[in-house]
């Protein structure tokens, strides 16, 4: 699952969403790759436009590695 245009730190990157139970979410761009997951923090639901009906949970905050 894909979508595009997610702004992060003002740029915008392609968004690849893992698996819904790992409530991670990678970004890429050219030059890295960072990855985002859940804890504590609340997440937010995104329709994917490709998709429609289709939900899938994309969090913010708490980095990780890649």
């Amino acid at each position: 699952l894909k979508c595009v245009n997610l702004q992060a730190n003002g740029v915008k990157m392609t968004q690849e969403c893992a698996k819904e139970d790992t409530k991670c979410l990678t970004l890429r761009s050219l030059k890295k790759t960072l990855k985002f997951c859940a804890s504590d923090r609340i997440c937010k639901t995104m329709k994917i436009a490709s998709l429609p009906g289709e939900q899938i949970t994309c969090c913010e905050g708490n980095m990780c590695n890649a």
